[in-house]
């Protein structure tokens, strides 16, 4: 999601975002303790940072266990989903130099 505070749309962004993102994440299925989680996470701004930055935020069992600014404007659309597997293909993407190859192990039951 777009991270920037630097101009008067991001402070709104501030304000706007949290309740936006909780909405999404409630439309999605995600469960209350994780879209609290992610609010709380969302209280913590980029003030401070170069503008443009991106940020990720990943948030499982009600805790926000990935929360990175990543500087440079978003690369691709703003991304909320809910399921048993976290989709990284928003950091990949923004940050292709940082992942040489990705490994997934998966087994049938």
């Amino acid at each position: 999601m777009e991270g920037s505070t630097g101009t008067v749309d991001g402070l709104a962004n501030d304000e706007i975002l949290p309740r936006s993102v909780a909405q999404d994440m409630k439309d999605a299925g995600a469960p209350e303790q994780d879209v609290e989680a992610a609010v709380a996470a969302l209280g913590t701004t980029a003030k401070g940072l170069p503008d443009p930055v991106t940020r990720y935020l990943l948030v499982n069992d009600g805790q926000a266990v990935v929360n990175e600014f990543l500087p440079g404007n978003l690369v691709g659309l703003t991304v909320t989903a809910t399921g048993p597997i976290p989709d990284v293909t928003p950091l990949v993407r923004h940050t292709p130099e940082d992942f040489a190859y990705i490994v997934a192990e998966v087994g049938h039951h």
